[in-house]
């Protein structure tokens, strides 16, 4: 349960280090 909300939150954050990253 806490895993699919650490994931979720990982989502967005993904997307934003890689652009980061870029």
């Amino acid at each position: 349960m806490k895993e699919h909300k650490l994931k979720l939150k990982k989502g967005p954050e993904s997307s934003l280090v890689q652009q980061s990253q870029r």
